[in-house]
């Protein structure tokens, strides 16, 4: 491997998520050699790249993902070790998959076993079981303008409203950790978040998951 793509690799361990100006910065280099070594090795399935919540392409390592301690039942978690990736990258084909392994991680690390939709997969995102409890998710990512967010949240809402068969499932809704998200959360009132035993889930940038719960 060409020692300026370890470098980055190296860099990008540390500081996952960054744009290619950071980078650039970081490492004393210009931009468009950060963008041209980062492309090849998103090529080679290392790095993923993705519009970030400021508008420009950011990059972090597929295999970098931080899971949530313990637990029997969902809750809201606190700092944990990072985890390899449990699939493949070639299943990374959005940021919508990425936002499904990081939260298939950090499940597995609280005992649960994982069923995902991956890609354009039909059915439910994800299915989570563990000791007879369900866990029904439906994902989503931040698309690549912030005016999509509404729509991404409504049609996430809308798909997990009709997975609602079971009495004896929690639900959540997952998505990348962006300020607009976070803000159509807490618009949703929180009667229906307490009937329908709703959730939500949001990952970070370097692969942190935040469990929400407004009941």
């Amino acid at each position: 491997m060409a020692g300026f793509e370890q470098r980055l690799l190296d860099y990008l361990k540390s500081w996952s998520g960054k744009d290619d100006d950071e980078i650039g910065l970081g490492l004393g280099v210009v931009r468009n050699q950060v963008n041209q070594y980062a492309r090849t090795l998103e090529a080679r399935g290392l790095v993923h790249r993705t519009q970030g919540p400021r508008g420009k392409v950011v990059s972090y390592l597929i295999s970098s993902h931080t899971a949530a301690p313990n637990a029997q039942m969902p809750s809201t978690p606190s700092p944990a070790p990072s985890v390899t990736a449990s699939k493949t990258t070639k299943q990374i084909h959005d940021e919508e998959d990425w936002v499904k392994l990081a939260v298939e991680d950090w499940l597995r690390l609280n005992g649960w076993s994982v069923d995902v939709a991956w890609g354009r997969s039909r059915g439910i995102d994800i299915l989570a079981r563990n000791e007879g409890a369900r866990w029904i998710i439906e994902c989503k990512g931040s698309g690549s303008s912030p005016p999509m967010y509404n729509n991404y949240f409504l049609g996430a809402l809308g798909e997990l409203l009709q997975r609602m068969e079971s009495d004896d499932a929690s639900y959540a809704l997952a998505f990348t950790d962006v300020p607009k998200f976070r803000r159509l959360w807490n618009e949703l009132p929180k009667l229906p978040k307490e009937r329908l035993r709703l959730s939500a889930l949001f990952v970070s940038r370097d692969g942190q998951v935040d469990h929400v719960q407004d009941h």
